[in-house]
């Protein structure tokens, strides 16, 4: 059976051209697997490009060598060479990505931010919006500020929002760059608890977390060094 996504010698270099066209490497050679279920937790020390290769899978980054095959269950596509058309429908229906920092979209409510993945595949807006309202609460989002805008939330709140609308489309790939980092103790573990549930219904995950000790959630890790790496 193929892994759920394949990662061969990735790679990814800058151009500072206001620095001249100086190069400067992220990550070097990174190759690993990730199987249907399975959370692999990249680490390593600041600035070793572990934001970096996230982006790079997710391809808000192009990698500038190697290649990333992911095989949502209709064959492999390529993340590295995909044209953006087939990133953009993967980025609907199968790769959800939590970034460390929430992006509040003008005049769109919580229930509306939250709603909108599943709306982009097509689910009718009522049932859409009694999902988002399940995930707000799941999350401890308090309801009055549902129909509010995420921009006058505090900053866990809006992780909050970000968690949810990550997660409330089945996927088969998530990308999570550091999803707790501004939580409390007990928000993070109800972000965990439900992390550990779309593992079970067979979602890969691949998360940067900053914890002081390895979450239960993790299988296995990827240690990066910079342009060395080693996989454990």
């Amino acid at each position: 059976m193929r892994p759920r996504l394949e990662v061969s010698g990735l790679a990814k270099r800058f151009t500072l051209h206001v620095l001249g066209g100086r190069r400067l490497c992220a990550f070097e050679g990174v190759s690993f697997r990730v199987e249907a279920g399975e959370c692999v937790q990249v680490s390593g020390p600041s600035g070793a490009g572990k934001s970096s290769l996230l982006k790079c899978l997710y391809r808000t980054y192009p990698a500038s060598d190697g290649s990333a095959l992911f095989d949502a269950g209709g064959g492999s596509v390529d993340l590295v060479t995909a044209s953006d058309l087939e990133v953009l429908e993967l980025r609907r229906a199968a790769i959800g990505y939590v970034s460390q920092f929430f992006s509040a979209i003008p005049r769109l409510t919580a229930l509306s931010v939250v709603a909108e993945p599943l709306l982009a595949m097509g689910v009718a807006p009522e049932a859409a919006r009694r999902r988002a309202e399940e995930m707000l609460e799941r999350l401890d989002i308090p309801e009055a500020l549902w129909d509010c805008y995420p921009s006058t939330f505090s900053g866990g709140e809006r992780q909050r929002v970000n968690l949810a609308r990550a997660l409330i489309a089945p996927r088969a790939l998530i990308l999570l760059d550091e999803p707790t980092a501004s939580l409390d103790r007990v928000r993070r573990s109800i972000v965990l608890s439900l992390l550990a549930e779309m593992k079970r219904a067979g979602t890969s995950l691949i998360a940067v977390f900053h914890d002081p000790e390895r979450p239960a959630v993790v299988d296995r890790a990827l240690v990066l060094q910079g342009v060395a790496y080693e996989a454990m």
